[in-house]
């Protein structure tokens, strides 16, 4: 298509009448002719032989077209070249159909159903469809024949994926186009988990969308949520399971559990939206496989779950041995080392302590240590060996420091090393004092430790006697864990770098408190330190997920392969636990109207979509001919040689 830049200096194209003027009025004259004398010859007129007529044809129109040319240029003529007409440009509505393959769509009959409404959309008109689960998995463009999309439907079945809609909504507006009417059928369970505050791309507000939702989230589903193995007595296993109903009416679910040549099972009631946990205790198998399974439901992808019943690798705790000055620190080691290393079913798994002297390369052995034990060996380190452990803590590690003798001096040394800001502030009791103990004063929730003592185990932390302490002033960041009743800190924790810094202001032995004596010692002690020391022997991952990449890197490639059903692997020293992801059990739809809102906002795709035309600029070749033109009238117009040589002379 031809535009012009400039068309308002088409007007000039009137001009061109000039050079036809010019020559209209250009008329021949007679050279006069001057003899010695005239007065014998008799005057006379001419006769007018003729009509006043144009003469050098070829002159006139390279004129003419030397100063069309020129004037077209300054116009600026540009040409588009029109793109072939689409359907929807011709007036025929463009539908496209979105359908959501993710797991969930295999339960609550949500694939039968969005297959019938593809059937009644194939059965108005055709239609392009783009298929998902995390990602898009294929795209049928809306002139292709009804068949393939029916074909496509029948080999494809829901697979174990999440939902991820972004790029599949992407593709689909890719296949609309952006001229026309058009209309984007979305077909999906809306499963909150994967539609409630993703970040979707907008359709526009001139294309229609339409949101199918189906399956029926009241049909009755019991969900599997996770599972974890823990040792129990000498060779036993207890198993703990959490299962959620997410049924509207009470409901008695039934949960097996399956281990070489054995299998036990439990039924518990449960309220709607009740979560439980079941409790098996087994013997350890040989092949540390195991296989948890619920009665069919709405959703079978929720029912089993896959879990590895070896024990638990223990966390490796370095005791920084205390110094010659104090050797009844010795004794506060031997009460830890007993709580960390005791087994027993219902706590997290153990800890092997170990010790060294206080001289010990922390450094070079660093990655060895998942807890670093300072039984009031702060004091005494040197400038050297503080830097060890402030670098230790950067990196990640866990540090857990009790108070010696020398309490000032090492929180002195503490802050001047950047370690922590928490400052000594004196003793409030004496050592052996015991006539009026200190008490513990009730956990509040939100407490990191109140969902470990309720019932008779807060009385025991209540009852303990405390006979001296080290009063504190923490830093801003520190979080206390306990406090006495008059609220001075016992316990706080805080973050250095990437690490976690314990500071207790008890010691751990009997001339302290009779904490070490209470059954409240061991979860307080094993709870804190659980809550920084993740136990990696176990990799829980989601079918389809990468593996991390520490794992990366050992064995082949192929490793990643591990990740695409249920099952459990070994790799090197880690054991992989691959399940169907939890989040596509949920029974929580998303809010539809906002959904519709956030899909039709005004978009600002469609630029960026659209197919660019390049335009070409058609007056640089105009100027050209203007150009060539001019040479050629300049030629043409310049007088012969021989005229010029009469006129000179």
């Amino acid at each position: 298509m031809l535009s012009f830049a400039q068309p308002i200096l088409l007007w000039g194209l009137l001009g061109l009448a000039l050079p036809l003027l010019a020559h209209l009025v250009n008329r021949s004259r007679a050279l006069p002719l001057r003899f010695p004398s005239v007065r014998f010859i008799t005057p006379s007129n001419l006769p007018r032989d003729k009509r006043r007529s144009l003469r050098d044809i070829l002159l006139l129109l390279l004129r003419l077209g030397l100063l069309a040319l020129a004037i077209l240029a300054l116009a600026g003529p540009q040409w588009t070249p029109e793109q072939a007409a689409t359907p929807a440009e011709k007036g025929r509505e463009r539908v496209v159909l979105l359908l959501d393959a993710s797991a969930s769509m295999a339960g609550w009959d949500a694939w039968t159903d969005a297959r019938e409404v593809v059937e009644a959309e194939l059965s108005r008109n055709a239609a392009g469809l783009v298929l998902f689960d995390e990602q898009v998995l294929a795209t049928l463009p809306p002139e292709g024949e009804t068949r393939h999309v029916r074909q496509l439907l029948d080999d494809i079945e829901p697979g174990q994926l999440t939902g991820k809609p972004a790029p599949a909504i992407e593709a689909a507006l890719d296949l609309l186009g952006s001229e026309g009417p058009r209309r984007l059928v979305i077909i999906s369970d809306f499963q909150g988990t994967t539609w409630q505050g993703a970040a979707l791309p907008a359709a526009g507000e001139d294309v229609a969308v339409e949101l199918q939702q189906v399956g029926n989230f009241t049909t009755p589903n019991a969900a599997l949520l996770n599972a974890r193995a823990y040792p129990a007595s000498e060779g036993m296993l207890r198993v703990l399971a959490r299962v959620r109903n997410d049924a509207p009416e009470p409901w008695d679910i039934t949960l097996s559990l399956s281990t070489t040549g054995d299998t036990q099972s439990q039924t518990l009631s449960f309220a709607p939206g009740q979560t439980q946990t079941f409790a098996f205790l087994v013997p350890e198998p040989e092949n540390l496989l195991g296989e948890l399974e619920l009665q069919p439901d709405a959703y079978a992808a929720d029912n089993t779950y896959q879990l590895w019943l070896g024990m638990p690798l223990p966390a490796d705790v370095l005791t920084l041995l205390p110094s010659v000055d104090e050797p009844e620190k010795l004794n506060e080691v031997a009460f830890v080392q007993k709580a960390l290393q005791a087994r027993r079913g219902d706590m997290p798994p153990s800890f092997a302590l170990s010790g060294a002297a206080p001289d010990f390369d922390l450094a070079a052995n660093a990655p060895l240590v998942e807890v670093l034990y300072l039984p009031g060996t702060t004091a005494y380190l040197d400038a050297p060996q503080l830097e060890q452990i402030r670098a230790y803590l950067e990196a990640g590690g866990v540090v857990l420091m009790t108070p010696g003798e020398a309490a000032p001096r090492q929180f002195r040394l503490l802050r001047e090393n950047g370690l922590t800001e928490t400052a000594f502030m004196g003793r409030p009791g004496r050592h052996g004092d015991r006539r009026e103990p200190f008490r513990i004063a009730p956990l509040q929730p939100g407490n990191p430790l109140s969902g470990v003592f309720d019932g008779e185990s807060a009385q025991d932390l209540a009852l303990t006697e405390l006979y001296q302490y080290i009063k504190l002033r923490p830093s801003d960041s520190a979080d206390i864990l306990l406090e006495t009743e008059d609220g001075d800190p016992l316990l706080l924790r805080e973050s250095v770098g990437r690490g976690q810094l314990i500071i207790s202001a008890l010691g751990f032995d009997p001339s302290w408190s009779d904490l070490p004596l209470r059954n409240a010692f061991l979860p307080i002690l094993r709870e804190v330190l659980s809550q920084t020391v993740e136990d990696d022997t176990v990799v829980e991952l989601a079918v389809g997920d990468p593996l991390p990449p520490e794992l990366q890197s050992q064995g082949d490639p192929n490793t990643a392969l591990l990740t695409s059903a249920p099952g459990v692997a070994a790799l090197g020293e880690k054991i992989l636990q691959v399940n169907v992801s939890r989040t596509e059990s949920s029974t929580q739809l998303a809010d539809l109207s906002d959904l519709r809102a956030q899909l039709t906002r005004e978009s600002t795709r469609r630029a960026a979509a659209e197919p660019t035309t390049r335009t070409i600029q058609l007056w640089p070749w105009l100027a050209l001919g203007a150009l060539v033109l001019l040479l050629i009238e300049s030629a043409l117009s310049a007088p012969p040689a021989a005229t010029r040589k009469v006129q000179h002379a």
